[in-house]
């Protein structure tokens, strides 16, 4: 979860914010019994600027069943990731269906992927630690 955490804050989060002249950022996760402590020591507070400017960003957690069309929309957009990492994962070539529907069926412009395929350390005799 560090991992995957840190590319969502440092690449992610900064390639859509400079898409717009974003004013302020909300994020909302789904409330997990078992990712809660983990998200909230990983992810932290959460800093943007542009041109200097603070922009303001409001992090929340939402429970499933809030039935929020957002979180309905991230879990339609999260599954076919899931499945095209566990394709991969598989050694499978080439893009699962609804992989396909969902990021290349629309402009570029409202999609994007990042696939993390491995971690490096600079000195292999370190001590993992997440970010």
């Amino acid at each position: 979860m560090a991992w995957v955490i840190d590319v969502l804050k440092q690449r992610r989060l900064l390639e859509i914010v400079n898409r717009t002249p974003a004013r302020s950022v909300a994020l909302i996760f789904e409330t997990s019994q078992r990712s809660d402590k983990l998200l909230m020591e990983y992810f932290g507070q959460l800093h943007l600027s542009e041109d200097g400017k603070e922009i303001p960003v409001h992090q929340f957690l939402m429970p499933k069943d809030a039935s929020e069309p957002g979180l309905e929309v991230a879990d339609f957009v999260i599954n076919p990731a899931g499945r095209y990492a566990r394709h991969r994962f598989f050694g499978n070539a080439g893009f699962p269906p609804d992989f396909e529907a969902v990021f290349h069926k629309c402009d570029r412009v409202l999609t994007s992927f990042i696939c993390v395929e491995n971690v490096e350390l600079s000195d292999p005799s370190e001590t993992v630690s997440p970010p």
